[in-house]
């Protein structure tokens, strides 16, 4: 007889003093996990400048926790200033498996470990002045990694 599967559970903790916060997805997630993890997460994205989000310890992820994914990185992208790392875990695991077949290790940044994820730094925001017209803003907005996916849909 096989065991049951492990229900999926999720932790979300402060990281630092300056906005940097740890949403991890433990054992199995899918469709069904997503309203948890929208209760979670939806009021926090206003109070971080930095969100990780750990898939590591994801026994299993299914294409709902992928969309949950890109529109958490549309939506941070959308207040200006955060950031949005993934934990993909070590070679071989299924959560780098999955988003390599997915190419979303081109779109996003993806670390093999939290504390890969936590070292990298944001970068610095333009200050007034420092527009996407001034040579500084430039400078910053070709070094910030994008987040762009199209998805269309046939009628």
């Amino acid at each position: 007889m096989s065991a049951d599967p492990v229900v999926g559970t999720i932790t979300v903790t402060r990281q630092d003093d300056h906005g940097t916060l740890l949403i991890a997805l433990h054992g199995e997630h899918d469709i069904s996990t997503i309203p948890q993890l929208e209760r979670q997460t939806s009021g926090i994205w206003p109070l971080c400048r930095t969100a990780i989000v750990d898939l590591g310890d994801a026994a299993f992820i299914d294409c709902a926790v992928i969309n949950w994914l890109l529109h958490t990185g549309k939506a941070l992208d959308a207040t200006g200033h955060q950031a949005l790392r993934v934990v993909e875990g070590p070679p071989g695991c299924l959560a780098r498996r999955l988003l390599e077949i997915l190419c979303l290790r081109d779109v996003t940044a993806c670390y093999p470990t939290r504390q890969d994820a936590l070292a990298d730094q944001p970068q610095p925001v333009p200050a007034a002045g420092d527009g996407p017209s001034s040579e500084r803003g430039r400078r910053i907005a070709d070094e910030r990694p994008a987040l762009r996916l199209v998805v269309s849909s046939a009628s």
